[in-house]
């Protein structure tokens, strides 16, 4: 099997130009960073991935004195670049990580690798490490699928095309020292503050021809808070631009034109109504009478079933469970085999049991799921991000009442987004559905 470290790698920084070149003891801190991951033992080769801009020359140019293979590709999507970089250097497995992490660890690189022959995940992450001390390993075919689903040309925050689509199995590698086990601590190179504090490390643990390892760093943070303290404020900008760029979009797959709506009380007559409003005329309502029930208004213009044997000849692309909370379990587990897609009204379930049985089920059959929730239990104040139109992935800022949206259930990867629309919504797909 040969291994690549692909290297995400680029010179536009604006923040801190030229971040990559700026000089640490000597020497380019992405040269420090190379000498640490040339130290990974499951690595066949360390690749500098950057792109045909002319502006990243100099990127080439470090590779090549560093002993460092490199390769030029798209400039924004990150994704395509990588997968193009892997099929040319022909590696069967990937390390990836970007340059702006000097402190990537080699040694919870190699036990990437090694989970990967375990497990054949297609996406391992370390993230309960220091940010900036881990990597992650993909497999090639995983980039590759992300390039046919995508769209959208920027992708270099492509972490939810693993998570947010049930089409990829992700692990997330156990840390077992407690010392290294610090998700809050950020160690990249991503502003001025950034730059001071890596100095500052270096300044008092290196020693030429040497890599200090992630125990002396992590030490030498734990006795120096000043040290931390250079880049501490710089967190929440950083936080604040990552969450900009992590959005993604799926190319569509499958367009919602019939949908059965099963429990019709005024929630479930709402759905319906919102149903509408997105253009899908063909509305089934399966009447099971198993709670209280009522009789529909006929302006709804709905087909009613009356029995669950009529939603197998239905083919409906998706259901909506808005009968009484003690009967969604049972309701779920008897609509998946009928359809593409399901949203259940808010709460799932009256308890936990059974429903990791149904979360496995879900998985099982590649059901896009969709679970509501109030925003009036919201962390936000004043507005929240609520999908828009028929694209689960594009978000509007609006006044938290009157609501609802959804809340990603843990850890099903299929629990997404919501499946309610503004009134005023033009777009006619109710979700891009994936299998």
């Amino acid at each position: 099997m040969k291994t690549g470290f692909l290297i995400t790698a680029r010179l536009k920084s604006t923040r801190l130009p030229l971040k990559l070149l700026q000089p640490v003891e000597n020497r380019p801190i992405f040269s420090h960073m190379l000498d640490r991951l040339k130290l990974a033992k499951r690595v066949d080769q360390i690749i500098v991935c950057t792109s045909t801009n002319p502006q990243d020359d100099p990127l080439i140019e470090l590779a090549e004195a560093e002993g460092v293979a490199s390769f030029r590709g798209d400039e924004d999507d990150v994704v395509k670049r990588l997968s193009d970089a892997a099929t040319a250097f022909g590696l069967d497995y990937i390390l990836s990580i970007t340059a702006d992490c000097p402190f990537s660890d080699p040694g919870y690189a190699d036990r990437i690798v090694e989970a990967y022959l375990q497990t054949n995940a297609d996406l391992i992450r370390a993230l309960t490490l220091p940010h900036g001390a881990f990597s992650y390993g993909v497999k090639p075919e995983a980039f590759r699928k992300i390039v046919e689903i995508k769209d959208q040309a920027n992708t270099e925050v492509w972490g939810r095309y693993f998570t947010d689509t049930d089409l990829f199995e992700v692990y997330d590698l156990p840390i077992e020292n407690e010392l290294h086990r610090q998700p809050g601590l950020r160690m990249t190179l991503d502003y001025p503050a950034d730059l001071e504090f890596f100095r500052a490390v270096f300044a008092h643990l290196y020693k030429p021809g040497e890599a200090f390892t992630l125990d002396e760093i992590l030490r030498f943070l734990g006795d120096h808070p000043e040290v931390v303290a250079i880049n501490r404020d710089c967190a929440a900008a950083f936080q604040k631009r990552w969450l900009s760029q992590s959005s993604i979009k799926l190319k569509p797959r499958y367009e919602v034109k019939r949908a059965v709506v099963i429990g019709c009380g005024s929630i479930g007559q709402r759905h319906i109504r919102n149903l509408r409003r997105l253009g899908i005329t063909d509305v089934f309502a399966l009447r099971t009478r198993q709670g209280a029930s009522q009789e529909l208004d006929p302006a709804l213009e709905v087909k009613e079933l009356s029995d669950w044997s009529e939603l197998s000849e239905l083919h409906a692309d998706v259901g909506v469970v808005s009968n009484p909370t003690s009967l969604h379990l049972e309701t779920i587990e008897r609509c998946l085999p009928h359809v593409r897609g399901v949203f259940i009204e808010k709460p799932l379930a009256v308890s936990l049991e059974g429903v990791a049985e149904l979360l496995q089920q879900i998985r099982q059959r590649r059901i896009v799921s969709f679970v509501g929730y109030n925003l009036q239990f919201h962390r936000s104040e004043g507005t929240a991000k609520v999908s828009r139109g028929g694209d689960c992935r594009k978000a509007a800022r609006v006044p938290m009442s009157g609501w609802a949206v959804d809340r990603r259930l843990a850890p099903a990867r299929g629990l997404s987004r919501c499946l309610l629309r503004p009134q005023g919504s033009r777009r006619r797909r109710v979700a891009d559905l994936d299998t």
